[in-house]
């Protein structure tokens, strides 16, 4: 039970209002800037590369360094400067645990970049 005495969904109850928020209106698309939490080391940056059409597994770049909370504005980001280019699960960024929109769409992102 949470501490308001309601109980907390359950792992499948969880993972289905995931689905329908994701099939109600998508939370990121390709090219966001989301900023992917490090534990009590930081933040790091991403970039949504490819967003799924189905499913909700993405890809994106990474980026380092570490930083102490996320930017106000975003540097200047490039694929070939990424420390990592990853496939991971979106259910981060649409529950809320990624922030995501941080500074809108990069500018000058191109999706064509991954291959």
């Amino acid at each position: 039970m949470g501490s308001d005495g309601a109980s907390s969904p359950s792992g499948p109850e969880r993972a289905l209002r995931t689905w329908r928020k994701a099939r109600e209106r998508p939370s990121h698309a390709e090219g966001d800037v989301v900023g992917v939490p490090l534990g009590e080391a930081g933040f790091a940056l991403g970039v949504v590369a490819r967003r799924p059409r189905l499913g909700h597994i993405a890809i994106g770049y990474f980026f380092g360094p570490r930083l102490g909370q996320p930017p106000k504005s975003i540097p200047p980001l490039a694929a070939e400067r990424a420390v990592m280019l990853h496939r991971f699960g979106d259910g981060e960024i649409l529950s809320g645990g990624w922030p995501s929109k941080m500074g809108g769409k990069h500018d000058g992102w191109e999706a064509e970049v991954v291959r």
